[in-house]
């Protein structure tokens, strides 16, 4: 009788659950997200750089670039880090002050000794409006909503 056996069917469900596992990451650059889960999620990434730059020892930079509509981390030399990237949705508007500037893209450096270049960064988005201010020597984020 024609068919597959359970080991057979057992054994596609392992590969395909395989396959997902390493494209489903990557997949998430490319799905729009709502502004407020964009808003969670820089925020998120801002306070993730700081500790990650603590407990590795190393500078990183948080990259804004406006052209692309992505948002990114690199090391000092410029490097995109694997699985950083994000898409700014279209949606938002992001502006910065007192921000690196770096080509066309803008950048808050996190120092591996709990400094950072500080500057403030504005989320807006239709009925929504979020500046997150990071301090220059401590590398605080504190969220404001207005």
């Amino acid at each position: 009788m024609p068919g597959l056996t359970l080991l057979e069917l057992l054994v596609v469900l392992w590969l395909l659950s395989m396959v997902l596992t390493l494209v489903a990451p990557k997949l998430r650059t490319f799905i729009p997200t709502r502004p407020e889960d964009f808003v969670s999620r820089m925020e998120r990434l801002l306070k993730e750089t700081r500790l990650k730059a603590l407990t590795e020892g190393r500078s990183f930079l948080l990259m804004i670039d406006p052209q692309k509509r992505m948002i990114y981390l690199t090391d000092k030399e410029l490097n995109i880090l694997p699985d950083t990237q994000f898409k700014i949705p279209e949606q938002v508007e992001i502006k910065g002050e007192g921000l690196l500037r770096i080509d066309d893209r803008r950048a808050i450096m996190f120092l591996s000794d709990g400094f950072c270049s500080g500057g403030e960064i504005e989320i807006i988005s239709p009925g929504n409006r979020v500046i997150f201010r990071i301090a220059r020597f401590q590398a605080y984020v504190v969220r404001i909503k207005e």
